[in-house]
């Protein structure tokens, strides 16, 4: 009690101590931080052969406010195809070392329907959908009903639940991370051809064009709002869902990083791609919010530019995004390591310009 009388009221915290009798004491502040504990205690014992050091416990409190996980290539991506691949044992290590949520948005096909429906069987970039799927490979709205077989959206959906059942089991956030707006079948373009967006295939491997939705048409917006509290009703712990775009198969009208290069409608043009990042951010939030009043929509910047090229006038989207997404979006950066200087290894060093960048314009980083 006495060592825990310092740590502060709002701190998670982990306590090993051996008692007198041979027994050892693993406690902790909530039951996430309990499990890790339980999780450690092994670790603890190994590390610590001092009978006397043990007797004097040990307590470990958090570094960071969250440790929460953004793009897991192992629940997500390619890797949950792994030979061996067992979620409860992922989960289990992601507790041990600290994380706090589990993104739980898992095709449960090995092959995406985007590659079991490409018209042109040369084409390799419907294989960039099988990981950070978007959300109607989930859950319809009353825009796209009947796009995709329901049978398929069933065994997703199933797979979805089924990984957000572990992660509240485990004390974790569970949350969604997708490409948005991602690739829609040509068909539904077929029916709605105004609400055709940019251009999101990349032809270094695609055989043919392929377009997401305008997010800034009023229909398109309703599509998105819909969608989030279709799945958060399904789902209703989902605390968060992280947007990352231009790659995958997904990508806003007119952004710089498009692989197509800055493309979409004609009327999307007139309005700059910040509007069309507002309209789905607001989108997402408002509908997870009907479901779950604490919600967090959140967008990945590094996926926008904002440095000036020679001769030509380049719009600083990242400094326009931060302008006009309400404060209330949540927004990430991916962090890289510096290039090695000539002639020298890789120095391991991290750059966190995007992140001091961000700050400088108001917003805390994630």
């Amino acid at each position: 009690a006495r060592r825990l009388a310092d740590v502060p009221g709002q701190s998670g915290w982990e306590f090993f101590l051996e008692l007198a009798d041979g027994d050892f004491l693993v406690t902790a502040s909530t039951p996430l931080a309990g499990a890790r504990a339980a999780l450690r205690f092994a670790e603890w014992v190994a590390a610590t052969p001092d009978p006397a050091a043990r007797r004097r416990g040990m307590l470990r409190t958090p570094q960071f406010r969250s440790m929460e996980i953004e793009f897991d290539d192992w629940t997500g991506g390619f890797n949950r195809l792994a030979d061996g691949f067992d979620i409860e044992e992922h989960v289990r290590d992601i507790v041990r070392l600290g994380g706090t949520s589990l993104e739980i948005n898992m095709l449960a096909d090995a092959v995406p329907v985007q590659v079991r429906e490409r018209r042109c069987h040369d084409d390799k970039y419907p294989w960039w959908c099988i990981y950070s799927a978007a959300l109607d490979m989930f859950v319809e709205s009353t825009l796209n009903r009947g796009t995709y077989d329901h049978r398929l959206l069933e065994r997703n959906l199933a797979k979805l639940k089924r990984y957000y059942e572990i992660a509240l089991r485990w004390g974790l956030m569970p949350t969604v991370q997708a490409f948005e707006p991602r690739v829609i079948p040509e068909r539904f373009f077929d029916k709605y051809p105004d609400l055709r967006g940019a251009r999101v295939d990349c032809s270094d491997y695609s055989g043919e064009a392929e377009f997401a939705l305008d997010p800034c048409h009023p229909m398109v917006r309703e599509h998105y709002r819909e969608l989030m509290r279709n799945l958060l009703t399904e789902a209703p712990g989902i605390g968060r869902a992280s947007v990352w775009s231009q790659d995958s198969n997904a990508g806003f009208p007119w952004a710089r990083q498009l692989y197509a290069g800055p493309n979409g409608p004609r009327m999307a043009r007139k309005r700059p791609v910040e509007e069309s990042v507002k309209a789905l951010m607001s989108a997402l939030e408002a509908g997870g919010r009907e479901i779950n009043p604490d919600f967090q929509a959140t967008i990945c910047l590094a996926w926008f530019q904002d440095h000036p090229i020679p001769g030509q006038s380049a719009p600083d989207e990242i400094g326009d995004i931060l302008r006009v997404l309400p404060k209330s979006v949540g927004v990430s950066y991916t962090v890289v390591h510096e290039p090695p200087a000539r002639g020298r290894p890789r120095s391991g060093r991290l750059r966190f310009e995007r992140g001091e960048r961000i700050r400088s314009l108001g917003r805390e980083p994630q």
